[in-house]
């Protein structure tokens, strides 16, 4: 018996763990930006059965009412990829946009399904906000 629970433990692991590899991540990443681009966020939540908790600017929200439900003209994008916590963490810069938009978004899985999105959003009027800036020193950057 203890063999058995062992080994389901050990399987339970690897399994979840496969679900969240690199490429995994870059996809939905990729799929996240276009959804963005788009202002389609049902592009992003295709194939979830369950609530996504959604957050923008610390505060409780709704995707189809969202920044994600707007089309953005997007610049520039970086995204950091955390197998572990099987997290993204993508930067949007839309500087050419009206109006321009400055965007923090991580994106939580659990066994390979979309739970979590909190978003940061900054645009015109916003404190420092200068997209152009952004744009520009992103692009400088070598990760």
């Amino acid at each position: 018996m203890v063999r058995t629970l062992a080994f389901l433990a050990v399987c339970l692991s690897a399994c979840s763990a496969q679900t969240c590899t690199r490429d995994f991540l870059k996809a939905q990443a990729e799929k996240y930006v276009a959804a963005q681009t788009a202002g389609r966020p049902a592009d992003l939540t295709a194939n979830v059965t369950g609530s996504i908790t959604y957050t923008e600017d610390f505060k409780s929200g709704n995707l189809a009412s969202g920044i994600l439900s707007k089309a953005l003209k997007v610049d520039f994008t970086r995204s950091l990829y955390d197998t572990t916590a099987c997290a993204i963490f993508t930067e949007i810069v839309a500087a050419s946009n009206t109006p321009p938009y400055v965007l923090g978004t991580q994106l939580r899985y659990k066994d390979g399904v979309l739970t979590k999105v909190e978003t940061l959003a900054t645009t015109t009027g916003d404190w420092f906000f200068n997209a152009a800036n952004t744009l520009k020193y992103s692009k400088e950057e070598a990760w």
